[in-house]
């Protein structure tokens, strides 16, 4: 027997969970923003410098809203209204904005060596689902296909597509919905010890701690530094 007994599904977070983000990447959102809008309209100075305050300022009232009522943002209202204070004559370029900024951030992300075995076999014995906070969902299910992981997932809950954000509670409700189980037959794994594991928690699932990057070494309740051993204590080989 594992360490946790009686489960039948098994919850993650994406980013730093199942795929790891390059945080190394020279390019935060700022250069993303940056060098999407220079793609589109070229290098006037005074232009992108009025994109860039726009950019900054919608942003952070933006996300000042969201970290308040964890109600997600609706990216593409957001990026419009960008796009609007700056003047609306950009505004027909917003779709071929949006992929390069999206297609710039999504080209930091990878999948790990392994991964996608150790979430076949997971699968094999658990109902698994996806619990995500990312504001433009589409991108989401793009990544899914893209590193074939759908069919190992029996559900996908995206905060940008479902409106809520973690470490709401009505996220991880509605994944325990679309699995049909209850908050006690489930398990999540996260990195984000707020957002993820204290929101999960309060939700009342058990939860495993993913710190590959030993940020936290006084965590007293279950931890691991990769995802194999999350199969070591559900014992599925």
């Amino acid at each position: 027997m594992g360490e946790l007994e009686g489960k039948r599904a098994i919850l993650f977070d994406l980013i730093d969970t199942v795929l790891w983000h390059d945080r190394g990447s020279s390019h935060d959102h700022a250069d993303l923003a940056r060098d999407a809008f220079q793609a589109i309209y070229g290098g006037n100075a005074e232009t992108l410098a009025r994109f860039l305050e726009a950019y900054h300022t919608l942003r952070k009232r933006y996300l000042h809203q969201a970290q308040a009522s964890l109600r997600e943002v609706n990216f593409m209202a957001r990026m419009r209204d960008t796009f609007t204070a700056l003047s609306p004559d950009y505004l027909p370029s917003l779709d071929q904005f949006v992929a390069r900024y999206i297609g710039g951030y999504i080209e930091q992300l990878s999948l790990p060596e392994g991964h996608c075995d150790l979430l076949d076999r997971l699968h094999g014995c658990y109902r698994t689902a996806l619990v995500t906070n990312f504001q433009y969902w589409p991108a989401i299910y793009g990544l899914l296909d893209h590193f074939e992981l759908a069919s190992l997932l029996d559900a996908v809950v995206i905060s940008g597509e479902f409106g809520w954000r973690k470490p709401h509670p009505a996220i991880f409700q509605e994944a325990f919905r679309r699995l049909d189980v209850k908050a006690g037959e489930a398990v999540f794994v996260g990195d984000d010890l707020e957002v993820d594991i204290k929101g999960a928690a309060a939700c009342g699932m058990d939860v495993i701690l993913l710190d590959r990057r030993g940020l936290y070494p006084d965590y007293p309740e279950l931890r691991v530094a990769n995802l194999s051993e999350v199969v070591e204590i559900l014992i599925v080989w």
